[in-house]
């Protein structure tokens, strides 16, 4: 998969529902199983190939110190940022 972009928080909610579906690996019949392993699979390879950005509270504090902001985005945020609403 390309083009997925998350933040480290939906890093971490993925990697438990991961987990949380091993757990459940070992209480399940295997024909009922295959559902869960299709999601942890799934779950798996967007972790893989998805790409963290990081979070910053507001464009102004991460720039105030630079004159150039563009040239500090490609240097410190090659592959982007998420702004966080108020």
């Amino acid at each position: 998969m390309k083009g997925i972009y998350i933040t480290e928080e939906g890093k971490k909610e993925l990697e438990v529902k991961i987990a949380e579906l091993e757990i459940l690996k070992e209480d399940c019949e295997d024909c009922i199983w295959r559902e869960y392993n299709s999601s942890q699979v799934t779950y798996q390879e967007i972790l893989s190939s998805a790409i963290v950005l990081p979070v910053e509270k507001s464009w102004i504090e991460v720039c105030s110190d630079y004159d150039d902001t563009s040239d500090f985005f490609k240097k410190c945020y090659p592959n982007g940022l998420v702004i966080q609403p108020k």
